[in-house]
């Protein structure tokens, strides 16, 4: 599980490590769905140490341990 205050990195770029100032819960959708998913989807806010913000979906963050 992610929470804000952790350490994270994109799975892509495990070499750039930040740290997460954010949680955004999005609702993917109002109506009926076909072959998709009504769940909340959840993007990650990191934040990184040159000051750099970026957002990913919650599914391709990891949690790095020092």
């Amino acid at each position: 599980m992610l929470k804000v205050g952790q350490k994270a990195s994109h799975f892509m770029s495990t070499h750039r490590v930040g740290e997460i100032i954010d949680l955004i819960y999005e609702r993917t959708s109002l109506g009926w769905s076909t072959g998709g998913t009504l769940d909340t989807r959840v993007v990650v806010v990191i934040q990184y140490k040159n000051g750099e913000i970026e957002k990913y979906n919650s599914g391709d963050v990891i949690k790095v341990y020092d």
